[in-house]
């Protein structure tokens, strides 16, 4: 077969085979067994490998690298996906190490090429970017190294805008007038004059800038206790690649020149006054040589390294038996205009000897010689590199899931995490984390543990695979140095569900009207059956991970609450009569056992508990909180209050009041007093209605009124106004100051017309309106009745 193809390439290919080795970019050929049948000499050149060690083969016999730093295996390399998918696969990161173990960065593109109707093969192409991102570290060195010496030098420099407003500066700057570098930073230059100079310093400077005359001088520069300071300044222009112009000004302490009243101006120019302690501070070895071959600069601790003294300037570079000797070839054709670089070892220490040629013009004129010791870098960049392959082989085999995000994205996966999720690697890398959660308040909750790096909490959710289906997981999280995270997932899905399976027949657990929670040895809640979410508000996710005595109304009958909590603690046997809090703040009585049990493999125990509601007429229509009516008997006799309406011709109006911090009253003094609280508004809102008029707790932090009978749509307004007044006034309970803020909407029949649904939903947006306006007002539905409202 790879005859056939060969043949049918030449065929089609026979005018462009002579140009392939005149090719930049390194190209593979792959048939469709994915063997490799055809290289070029770049690509052998690019490996460092001749062209017989990658013929028929299936994969390269390189290692190969994601940018993230995990191992490419053979099945995921560009030329296999294509060689399956058959659709182009463009310009993919990929790092290689080379037979001598150098690491190169390619880009790599695999697209299909149709021989003829029957095969196919696989082009993969590979550009070498290495230097691209070598010049790109190169370009971070140089900036690490002009921002060293712009804030380790003690002259001030600054950088001014066109406006005059300071735009940089650094620490040298500040000192020198007494300012904090957020005290200056884009304000006016002209804070340092005195205020009679401001107008003529800013014409000035806007002259400069535009005509670009210079000016050196010294000016009458104010401290921050307003003294006048003796200053040099030197100021040049700059423009940046946007056409914007900018003033550098830099500032010399002049009373370290004077000598008996004789001033003396440094050069600032000159490298003598900064080089040697930007050099101490970088640990970095500088020689400088004119065209003769003369030193004229040396400065640096490892100068005995190249055989150079300090005392040596003026004198001639090459000595008898020098070491620098070594290098006299290098230097020589450095001198000629070309840099060069050379690494090598003496005493057990690693250096890199750069030779810079300096250019006037076309003509070098002199050269540099720049020593860094590398020894501690190599010895870390092996380090690390070991480090890497031992962290690999750890996650290859670990078992739990181990995932790495930076903000939402996961950018990193181990092999077990394809088990638990039902995803390959490269499906997981293009998710976001949060879909991987089925309930997305569980991951924001996840999500502020890591922005207020709790990593200390470990929790437990329900998470999501492929297939739809769920897993009940453990997450452990740590932190990154580089600001990732590091997820750790465990399955606890088998480890909970299989004994409780052998406790619980699934058909009571499913079809009792009982609410049947099952309990860890911590009287946490494993699992909720369906009707919990009746008797309770929550979800089963959400009750999970709850205790029971979470559920509980404490300040209702808390003796009997610790008679649960001893006999939960002591494995007894316990049933009686409970008061259960409802998710929406309702609370409701109910008649609750409580039965241990020991599985047959765990050594914790675990306990059944059993919820029966209590059902009674009064109980069955009326909020057991507030006492007033509930949602149901409200709509009840809303019907009654809209047919008698319409036969009648009358008119009525809704009134639905939201306590608007309810959330925040339960969390600063307790469900204790939040409650009281509701009771006391419940009390408040019948005691200014009308007996004909009817108040009902609607939802948790929600009353209904129906005005049962008004002669005119403002008198609803006043009502509301009233309400609004008694709902907003600080009330005082158990020495606690409690105040709320809240929202009316109202809705007047026959001017908002509908059936009782219709209406309850335009009184609950009307409400919405006013909470989103910034609460603590009215709002009708009807917007003609609140123009009329508001004149």
């Amino acid at each position: 077969m790879a005859g056939r193809l060969m043949s049918a390439l030449y065929d089609q290919q026979q005018p462009f085979l002579e140009l392939i080795p005149q090719l930049a970019e390194a190209l593979l050929v792959y048939q469709q067994d994915g063997k490799i049948i055809a290289c070029n000499p770049q690509m052998t050149q690019l490996l460092g490998v001749r062209a017989e060690q990658l013929l028929e083969q299936t994969h390269l016999p390189c290692s190969c690298i994601w940018e993230n730093g995990m191992e490419i295996s053979p099945e995921d390399f560009p030329a296999h996906i294509v060689l399956q998918t058959k659709q182009l696969y463009a310009n993919q990161l990929i790092g290689i190490y080379r037979a001598d173990d150098q690491l190169i960065w390619t880009l790599v593109t695999a697209y299909p090429l149709n021989i003829n109707h029957q095969e196919q093969c696989v082009i993969c192409k590979f550009v070498d970017i290495s230097t691209y991102i070598q010049r790109e570290e190169s370009l971070s060195t140089k900036l690490n190294f002009f921002t060293q010496l712009f804030e380790n030098t003690t002259v001030g420099m600054a950088i001014t805008d066109i406006q005059g407003q300071f735009v940089y500066l650094n620490t040298a700057f500040c000192d020198l007038f007494g300012y904090r570098f957020e005290e200056l930073i884009h304000q006016p230059f002209t804070c340092l004059l005195a205020p009679e100079l401001h107008t003529k310093a800013m014409q000035w400077h806007v002259r400069y800038l535009t005509n670009a005359s210079s000016n050196s001088g010294n000016w009458p520069l104010q401290h921050r206790d307003k003294h006048l300071l003796r200053h040099h300044i030197a100021e040049s222009q700059l423009m940046d690649e946007k056409g914007h112009l900018f003033k550098i000004t830099t500032i010399t302490n002049l009373q370290h020149y004077y000598q008996h009243n004789n001033l003396i101006l440094p050069d600032l120019s000159h490298y003598t006054m900064w080089l040697p302690q930007l050099l101490r501070a970088l640990s970095i070895t500088l020689l400088s040589v004119d065209k003769r071959g003369i030193l004229v600069f040396a400065q640096g601790d490892n100068l005995e390294i190249l055989g150079i003294h300090a005392d040596d300037l003026e004198q001639p570079l090459f000595k008898t038996d020098s070491p620098i000797l070594r290098f006299s070839a290098q230097i020589k054709q450095a001198l000629l205009g070309e840099t060069l670089q050379e690494t090598f070892q003496q005493n057990n220490r690693l250096f890199n000897l750069h030779f810079l040629p300096l250019m006037d013009l076309d003509f070098c004129v002199g050269l540099l010689l720049l020593l860094q010791d590398t020894t501690e870098q190599h010895r870390l960049s092996a380090r690390v590199k070991t480090l890497t392959q031992e962290t690999n082989l750890l996650i290859t085999h670990a078992e739990l899931g181990l995932l790495t995000t930076q903000g939402q994205y996961i950018t990193r996966v181990n092999p077990r995490c394809e088990s638990l999720f039902g995803y390959s690697q490269i499906e997981l890398l293009s998710l976001s984390i949060q879909q991987l959660f089925v309930d997305s308040r569980d991951y924001d909750y996840i999500n502020h543990l890591i922005t207020e790096k709790n990593f200390d909490y470990q929790p437990r959710q329900w998470l999501r695979r492929k297939d739809e289906t769920t897993f009940y997981a453990h997450i452990r999280l740590q932190p990154s140095q580089t600001q990732k995270t590091l997820w750790l997932v465990e399955d606890l899905t088998v480890k909970q569900q299989t004994q409780e399976s052998l406790a619980i027949a699934d058909i009571v657990w499913t079809n009792s009207d009982n609410a049947v929670f099952l309990l860890d040895s911590e009287h946490r809640i494993l699992r909720a059956n369906p009707a919990a979410t009746h008797f309770t508000g929550y979800f089963e996710a959400e009750l999970t991970e709850r205790f029971l005595q979470d559920l509980q109304v404490e300040w209702l009958d808390n003796h009997i609450n610790e008679a649960i909590t001893s006999a939960l603690q002591h494995n007894r046997h316990w049933q009686g009569m409970v008061w259960q809090r409802h998710k929406r703040g309702g609370i409701y009585q109910c008649h609750l056992t409580v039965q241990p049990y020991q599985p047959a493999s765990l050594p914790e125990r675990r306990y059944i508990v059993i919820l029966n509601q209590l059902h009674n007429q009064r109980s069955a229509l009326h909020d057991p909180l507030t006492q007033l009516a509930n949602r149901a008997l409200f709509c009840h006799n809303l019907n009654k209050t809209l047919t008698s309406a319409k036969r009648n011709h009358k008119t009525f109006a809704l009134l639905l009041i939201n306590i608007d911090n309810m959330a925040d009253i339960n969390q600063q003094f307790g469900y204790v007093l939040g409650d009281k609280f509701l009771q006391r508004l419940g009390t408040s809102f019948e005691e200014i209605l009308r007996h004909s008029d009817l108040v009902a707790r609607y939802d948790g932090a929600q009353f209904i009124i129906a005005l049962g009978e008004i002669s005119e749509p403002q008198h609803a307004g006043l009502v509301g106004e009233m309400l609004l007044f008694k709902a907003t006034q600080p009330l005082n309970l158990e020495d606690c100051l409690l105040q709320s803020k809240a929202s009316i909407g109202i809705v007047v029949y026959p001017q908002d017309q509908g059936e009782v649904n219709e209406l309850l939903t335009m009184v609950e947006l009307a409400t919405q309106q006013a909470q989103q306006l910034g609460g603590d007002q009215c709002l009708f539905y009807n917007l003609a009745l609140q123009a009329l409202h508001k004149s």
